[in-house]
């Protein structure tokens, strides 16, 4: 091209742009120099520029020679470098402008949509749509609090699902969605019609922000496949792969016949009624569909909110969380999307979508959480034979398990945090001996025998060491079948990450052929590598926890796939960890049937304890205790406990080492007026309180200390109070300044 400078050109200037992508006026720039390098124009002396690639590297003047070439050559130097500050500035400015126009179209697509969204009765009063980090995203314009609405879109006119598809359609597209018996199948065929349509479509401001590539492993290349280095997750998404492209054969004739109208040119319809386009229809169905009642929505604004767990600890239940802040609105006929956490305003609106694993997110959504509290990874369980010494054992297992209408489990999904009740209760039948499999018999032989009271009596107690190692030993094996370990996956990820931001920084052009390497990963591929890398890190700590369950401080050493940090107090003994979840349990138990006739100590909404992940990221962080609720509790809802099971006063005048000779006498002693403990338990049973004077006050904390010492130290299991005390912190878990040095 010409930089159109006429007077420059009548010079006889060569005035053609170095780059011949630039804009107009940067052959402009290029000729600045040129004229200014032409100064030093004489009869036996050149101006010449080099140039590699696209790149001006130097003007020098040839016949410098000459007393005048001399001269010349001192401007020349200068115009060197105001050449390579012409280029600076040009670089710079090509760049902005790229980006400038880069963000201009967006940002007319996201005006689009806001407009299309609204227009058609959607509300987001205080959240709008934008670029992020990782794409498009929903952005806070006002502070939200933990239940705010952010979203509601009408079911008729903005949310795609079987309904809205078919009451929109004519009576012809109506016929032809109707022979499709599959709701996703049927949003994947609307899908690929209305992209047909293009910019005709009345939901084109909606398509145009759905991406043209979803990383999910049924659309891998053999290469980024074999980057998981997993049989069973290749065999998983081969076998998605496989479903769609049958699902696609069965419905090409309907989608051909979907995609015959007047608006759509031949060659759109023979392009988005192939193979390619319905496999692209169905990873956006199957990544942002919401399940709801039974039923597959696609919610535009909705979909845009990317994932981040919860901070609140919860335990898994089943979607439940994720129900309670995605819900139908009857009345309104909408589709509403609440706040799950509290947000200021400019925070990206992020949600928890659920108690899923990074297999899940991965196959089906297409990405892997940085932190996800409810990943597990599938490992085979131990054999019912391998436990049997003999047939008639093996029989009487096998029988039990009929009577308990409970599943032979070949596998499940395990983590360091959760073990699958169901489990649980067969690795706990599994390992039953001849006197438990009797308790057994007994116990569904009583008058009240239930199912649920059976399980309590033969499967509740804690698993022998010995499946803990069988455990421990199968996560080893799994761990030695990964052709690399943990930290030659993450030095991997650091060097393409190094060479990537290397080759950006260069203007995407080639790296110089002196590099001796060049590592090139696709997208796909950096994600089966995180994918990987997340499962080998799951592993090394399901197998330490595991071995600390056995009581075995150590590891097996077949292979290097530690953690990045273990928390201190797995790596030493028997953990801090164990204790608390057994502690938990027994006092769970005792909650639930430690009062008078085995009835229930606690009352009144569902609650239970659990032990949660350890807060924040230090090393030293330990796991800790917490109350979770079996259903859905309120503000307002109320629960007790009851009297018996509380450590007071009146447990402490009750307490028969308290009242035994000389231990009462000596409270008297240091506390003059605090009366005998039969009298304290004279007016504990006449509804009064002792005399609130200091000795008396002094008297009472000092009997319950001496009931908890009893407790913790000489009672030990023998005490009602046993699994409750011995929750308490120890002496160096307490921060009380008592102990301080």
């Amino acid at each position: 091209r010409s930089c159109g400078v006429v007077h420059w050109r009548r010079r006889g200037l060569a005035c053609s742009p170095f780059l011949s992508d630039s804009p107009p006026w940067s052959g402009r720039l290029i000729c600045a120099v040129r004229a200014l390098c032409a100064r030093c124009r004489g009869s036996p002396m050149d101006c010449v520029a080099g140039r590699r690639g696209r790149q001006v590297v130097r003007i020098a003047c040839v016949g410098e020679h000459t007393p005048r070439g001399r001269r010349a050559r001192l401007r020349c130097g200068g115009l060197l470098v105001a050449n390579l500050v012409l280029q600076v500035v040009f670089t710079l400015s090509v760049s902005h402008a790229g980006a400038l126009s880069d963000t201009d179209g967006v940002d007319s697509k996201l005006d689009a949509f806001r407009r299309w969204f609204e227009d058609r009765g959607g509300r987001a009063p205080a959240v709008d749509v934008a670029r992020v980090r990782t794409g498009f995203g929903v952005i806070a314009r006002a502070d939200l609090n933990d239940g705010d609405l952010v979203v509601s879109a009408p079911l008729d006119s903005v949310v795609i699902w079987r309904e809205s598809i078919e009451a929109a359609a004519s009576a012809r597209e109506k016929r032809l969605y109707g022979k499709i018996k599959s709701t996703e199948h049927v949003m994947v065929a609307f899908l690929l019609r209305e992209r047909a349509l293009g910019s005709s479509s009345e939901w084109a401001p909606y398509i145009d922000l759905l991406p043209d590539h979803i990383a999910l492993p049924f659309l891998f290349s053999p290469s980024e496949l074999d980057a998981l280095q997993s049989a069973a997750d290749v065999d998983y998404a081969l076998r998605m792969r496989s479903d769609l492209k049958a699902a696609h054969s069965s419905l090409q004739v309907t989608i051909r016949a979907l995609l015959k109208d007047p608006s759509i040119p031949k060659s759109r319809a023979s392009k988005f009624s192939s193979v390619e386009s319905f496999l692209w229809a169905a990873a956006i169905v199957g990544s942002r569909a919401i399940t709801l009642r039974g039923e597959r929505f696609l919610v535009p604004f909705a979909d845009l909110s990317n994932y981040a767990a919860d901070t609140v600890y919860r335990e898994a239940g089943a979607g439940s969380h994720y129900e309670r802040y995605h819900k139908l609105d009857v009345a309104s006929r909408s589709f509403q999307v609440f706040a799950d956490r509290r947000l200021r305003a400019r925070d990206e609106v992020l949600e928890d979508y659920g108690d899923s694993s990074n297999h899940i997110y991965l196959h089906h959504h297409g990405f892997i959480p940085d932190s996800n509290p409810f990943d597990c990874v599938e490992m085979p369980l131990p054999s019912l034979e391998s436990a049997s010494a003999s047939a008639a054992a093996l029989s009487a297992r096998r029988a039990l398990m009929r009577s308990l209408q409970m599943p032979a489990l070949v596998s499940a999904c395990l983590s360091p945090n959760h073990t699958p009740v169901e489990a649980e209760e067969y690795l706990a039948l599994r390992s039953l001996d001849n006197d438990g499999l009797a308790r057994c018999k007994s116990a569904m032989r009583g008058p009240d025998a239930t199912g649920a009271s059976v399980r309590r009596a033969c499967l509740d107690g804690e698993l022998p060491d010995v499946v803990y190692t069988e455990l421990a030993a199968k996560v080893d094996e799994r761990l030695s079948r990964y052709p690399t370990t943990a930290e030659a996956d993450r030095r991997l990820l650091r060097i393409a990450d190094a060479q990537g931001q290397f080759h950006a920084a260069d203007g995407g052009h080639d790296q110089p052929a002196s590099s001796l390497f060049q590592l090139r990963l696709s997208d796909n591929e950096r994600l089966a590598i995180r994918y990987r890398l997340s499962r080998k890190a799951l592993l090394a700590s399901l197998q330490v926890h595991f071995l600390e369950m056995a009581g075995t401080p150590r590891r097996l050493q077949s292979h290097q796939n530690e953690p990045e940090e273990l928390p201190l107090e797995r790596t030493t003994g028997l953990s801090h960890s164990v204790h608390l979840r057994r502690s938990v349990g027994r006092l769970n138990s005792w909650l639930q049937e430690g009062g008078k006739r085995g009835s229930p100590l606690l009352r009144g909404v569902k609650l239970r304890l659990s032990v949660a992940p350890a807060a924040g990221q230090g090393a030293p962080a330990r796991e800790r205790v917490v109350v979770v609720a079996g259903e859905h509790v309120v503000s307002g809802d109320k629960f007790g406990i009851a009297a018996d099971a509380v450590l007071d006063w009146h447990s402490a005048t009750r307490f028969a080492p308290l009242t035994a000779p000389g231990v009462w006498l000596a409270l008297q002693q240091a506390f003059p007026g605090s009366g005998s403990p039969h009298s304290v338990a004279n007016q504990s049973l006449a509804g009064k309180h002792p005399q609130d004077d200091g000795a008396g006050f002094v008297a009472r904390e000092h009997a319950i200390i001496l009931q908890i010492i009893h407790t913790r130290f000489v009672a030990s299991s023998d005490s009602p109070w046993a699994a409750f005390v011995a929750l308490f912190p120890g002496p160096d878990d307490a921060a009380s300044p008592l102990l301080f040095k």
